[in-house]
């Protein structure tokens, strides 16, 4: 026993001491007799405390207690024993106010009954709430705390709990706790409202024995109650369960589920509300109203977005509402001024999908028991299985109708897809018979028009790098627009060639005319798309066209792709055989390449070989002055016997001439015509060996640093002294503080030497070759930059259909006079080989008389 005249009042949290309802019968009974048992010990302890000093407050004490004790026993009706208990305490005790506190199940409280001296003194249906008290007090209360304070304006007491005092109009307080079965019931409590009060033991000690006979009490009358109301919930829910049951129709069972529980928890709406998701919202299915003239919410619809009530059933809670106009959201708020009160609802739950919910209503503030909230739950789980077993007779029914159906369809779909077949091999037989492109195209869609009694089909292919889609070839039957030759760029209609190029089939309708396009007004019909595949890429496509309150159904759609799939596989083949033409004339064209590279090859070898025979000739008769000469060769033992053409006249008119000394500025032309023609054929080697080194890519690159500004003009000075020679203008155009390049020196010089060597031998007299250097894309960062040189001469211009073709290897571009400027073919062919070696690009533009190579490279860097 614990005993204070510290801080404590009316909590504001609560416990639920409900007995379990699954208790037999006999075991209530049983609890019924160990209760009085109590009492009879509780006899025992009283005639013990008779035996103190006053034995006559005691006895009188006593026998209240017991006539009290006596009145609580013979009743089983909780409401009776609480108001006779708190009468007869403020009776005894005298005070001006006697009340029995009932903790909710959230802590807060009521007064569960109340005695009061005076009207104006009474606490009933009001909420009482101590900001002071906490869950701390609560197990001091359980172990069975005694709070009393004789005059709240002395008591050092915490200031809210002395304002919640006063505004009670409480001068002192005694309070008692009640334990049912060792948990916190309520609080019994004395007030003195008009004066202190200085409470002595005996009163303290006599509530206390009170209070453990009100607890005995209140558990007889809640298991009496319990029993009572199981028994009727039994019942009640029995008698659901079988209206339920005698129906498959939902309708007729939501209507009997709504009234009667309804009737049963007399509740002022019973309502059936089913979630429906695709729609966003809640649908209000079946609907009880306990009065007529109530709003009827049959065929209302709730939100389902941003509602938090919606949201608490999607996770299968069960919602309470005390107050829906207090307690609504923004979405709900409508609802809670049409519908107002408190609120219980039930998740329904058919399988594992949430079909929606039982809702419950009073329109007054109503705090639901447990045992309302577990009816309730009974009822949602019955009509969770009326509602699968409605589905199910239903779902029947139709699988019923629909073998019936399929039946029928299927045999349709037989004798449509016999004459598909037929369709099929007719179309695919006459586009294999052909390897024309457009007779394929045209076949197809003329067949499969006539076949399916189309309005028409048309072919498209695609051009990749336009992004356009262009019909070719159309058939139309009736009713529908030429577009043959016109064009409908992707990107106009993005979702639908989104589709076709990952190779779906689309059946769409346009809703309005392609934008952007001269496209014919098409919209409105019906319109399959299927893509034309080959080898994994879409090349086309084949549309069928249809009137708009028709469509296209698996068998016409299956039949459609298969005639694309082997209208693919046709222009493949078509395609094959074009490309192997094409094939066989550019093998030809190469053939005749090389008999023009070796026409030209031998040329260029015949040519200084004659130049060097001629000046060996030239030497001998120099030397030995005859028109004939015969000379063994020391080492080798041959004879080398040359035929001079040369008449007397050449050398004198006699032979005194002959002994003259011999010129030595002729015998030096002759040596520089050998050295010459030498140099000519080992250049034409060079350039063979190193072409073939180049395919072979077997030499690493030695990089260099190089200012070009200062290397570029020396080694054109040659270039430059040629370009003079014969009357051209040669300049050179450099960048401001151009950086250095890092590079191979080699390789760039035999570029720049060949593409100078060009530009000297195609300019005419009189013309400019400029070359330049500088630096494209700079980042802040010459090591990422890209430098770009270019050579430029004027008085000659390349065809642009010539501009790739000038680097392949042994190609010289066509002339009146190919032996004018010599030449194998091989210098530009080299540079390209040279200049991807070097990561870098070569191009080259031509127009009004101005030729311009542009070499880019990047600033290589060494390997670690």
């Amino acid at each position: 026993m614990m005993t204070e005249n510290s801080q404590a009042g009316f909590p504001s949290k609560n416990a639920n001491f409900i007995s379990d309802e699954s208790k037999t019968k006999e075991q209530l009974i049983g609890e019924i007799k160990a209760l009085r048992q109590q009492v009879s010990e509780f006899r025992t302890e009283v005639f013990t405390l008779r035996q103190t000093s006053d034995e006559q407050r005691v006895l009188q004490r006593e026998r209240f207690i017991a006539r009290v004790a006596q009145t609580i026993r013979q009743s089983l009706n909780l409401h009776q024993v609480l108001y006779t208990t708190v009468e007869e305490v403020r009776r005894f005790l005298q005070v001006d106010r006697v009340v029995v506190y009932r903790f909710l199940p959230d802590w807060s409280g009521q007064i569960a009954a109340e005695s009061v001296s005076e009207p104006s003194l009474s606490l009933m249906n009001q909420e009482i709430h101590d900001p002071c008290f906490g869950e701390s007090m609560i197990y001091p209360y359980r172990q069975g705390r005694i709070h009393r304070i004789n005059d709240v304006l002395t008591a050092e007491i915490e200031p809210c709990y002395a304002e919640l005092l006063t505004a009670l109009s409480v001068r002192a307080v005694l309070i008692i706790p009640i334990l049912v079965r060792n948990e916190l019931w309520g609080l019994l409590g004395a007030h003195q409202c008009k004066s202190s009060r200085y409470w002595e033991e005996l009163n303290w000690l006599m509530l206390q024995q009170l209070s453990n006979h009100l607890a005995i009490g209140i558990h007889q009358a809640e298991l009496y109650q319990q029993i009572q109301q199981q028994a009727h919930r039994e019942q009640a829910l029995n008698q659901v369960i079988q209206d339920i049951r005698n129906s498959l129709d939902l309708n007729t069972v939501f209507a009997t589920a709504t009234s009667e529980i309804g009737r049963f928890l007399q509740v002022d709406r019973a309502e059936i509300v089913q979630y429906l998701p695709e729609d966003g919202c809640w649908l209000n299915v079946a609907s009880y109203r306990r009065h007529f003239e109530m709003s009827n919410a049959l065929g209302l619809r709730i939100p389902d977005k941003n509602n938090a009530v919606a949201a608490r059933l999607k996770q299968r809670e069960i919602v309470h509402i005390a107050d829906y106009r207090r307690d609504a959201d923004a979405v709900n708020q409508p609802f809670a001024a049409a519908y107002p009160g408190a609120w219980l609802l039930v998740p329904l739950e058919v399988g594992s999908e949430l079909w929606g919910s039982l809702s419950l209503n009073h329109q007054s503030r109503w705090q639901w028991e447990e045992w309302e909230v577990e009816l309730a739950q009974a009822i949602a789980n019955q009509l969770a299985i009326a509602i699968q077993q409605s589905q199910l007779y239903i779902e029947i029914q139709d699988l019923n109708n629909d073998l019936e159906d399929q039946v029928r369809l299927r045999t349709t779909q037989l004798h449509q897809a016999l004459g598909f077949e037929a369709l099929l091999k007719r179309i695919t037989d006459k586009v294999r018979d052909s390897l024309d492109e457009a007779q394929i195209l045209q076949t197809a869609v003329e067949e499969l028009s006539d076949g399916l009694e189309l309005l028409g089909c048309d072919t498209a292919l695609y051009d990749f790098e336009q992004q356009v889609s262009t019909i070719c070839f159309e058939y139309i039957r009736e009713n529908l627009p030429h577009a043959k030759g016109m064009q409908i760029r992707m990107a106009d209609v993005p979702n639908l060639y989104g589709q076709l190029l990952h190779g779906q089939i689309t059946q769409f309708c346009y809703a309005q005319r392609v934008p952007h396009t001269n496209y014919p007004p098409r919209q409105g019909f019906a319109i399959l798309a299927c893509p034309m595949i080959d080898e994994g890429q879409v090349v086309g496509d084949m549309w069928l066209f249809k009137p708009p309150s028709s469509a296209f159904d698996s068998l016409e759609i299956r039949l459609a792709q298969q005639v694309a799939n082997q209208c693919a596989i046709a222009l493949r083949q078509s395609r094959l055989y074009q490309a192997a033409q094409a094939q066989v004339q550019e093998l030809e064209r190469l053939n005749r390449l090389k008999d023009d590279f070796l026409s030209t090859v031998s040329h260029e070898l015949r040519t200084p070989m004659s130049s060097i025979k001629m000046a060996v000739q030239m030497l001998e008769v120099s030397l030995f002055g005859h028109n004939q000469t015969l000379k063994r060769d020391q080492e080798t033992g041959t004879e080398l016997e040359l035929q001079i053409p040369l008449g007397r006249e050449q050398f004198g008119s006699s032979p005194s001439e002959l002994t003259q000394p011999v010129n030595v500025d002729r015998l030096q032309r002759y040596i520089q015509i050998l050295g010459d023609e030498c140099d000519r054929e080992i250049r034409l080697i060079n350039d063979l060996l190193d072409l073939s080194r180049l395919e072979a890519e077997t030499e690493p690159l030695i990089l260099t640093p190089i200012q070009l500004n200062i290397w570029i003009p020396h080694i054109a000075q040659s270039f430059v002294e040629l370009a003079h020679a014969q009357q051209q203008q040669f300049e050179f155009t450099f960048q401001t503080d151009l950086p250095p390049i890092t590079t191979d020196l080699a390789n760039l010089e035999r570029i720049i030497t060949e593409l100078l060597n060009n530009a000297c031998k195609y300019s005419p007299s009189g013309e400019q070759i400029i070359i330049s250097a500088q630096v494209s894309d700079v980042e802040n960062d010459v090591q990422t930059s890209a430098f770009l040189i270019q050579v430029t001469n004027t008085g000659t211009e390349i065809a642009e259909q010539e501009y790739d073709r000038i680097f392949e290897t042994f190609y010289r571009i066509p002339n009146n006079d190919p032996w004018k400027h010599g030449g194998t073919g091989l210098g530009l062919a080299l540079v390209k080989k040279l200049v991807n070696r070097l990561q870098g690009s070569i191009q080259v533009q031509s127009t009004n008389r101005r030729t311009t190579f542009s070499l880019s490279l990047p600033n290589l860097q060494p390997e670690e």
